[in-house]
């Protein structure tokens, strides 16, 4: 799965899950937590869509808000765990 994929399967994901998004471009860099876009169930459904979606199990000490900013950095997470397509 390239880049690109990844990318465009948690943007899907994120602008249809989350109601602040809907209507709207979200963008690689877009903040999710500091913009209150996600709270911690929001990252909870992230995590599960993460791992059904991509087969990447994340660790306690990957669940931290630095990895749940933005789409960019939930493909650093998916991308450095070498996730396959689901």
């Amino acid at each position: 799965m390239s880049e690109t994929d990844i990318q465009n399967a948690l943007c899907d994901f994120i602008v249809k899950q989350f109601p602040a998004f809907h209507g709207k471009g979200l963008q690689p860099d877009d903040s999710l937590l500091e913009a209150g876009v996600i709270d911690s169930m929001g990252v909870l459904e992230i995590v599960t869509f993460i791992e059904t979606e991509f087969k990447v199990v994340l660790t306690d000490d990957e669940m931290v808000a630095e990895n749940f900013g933005s789409v960019r950095s939930l493909m650093g997470l998916i991308t450095g765990r070498g996730a396959q397509a689901g």
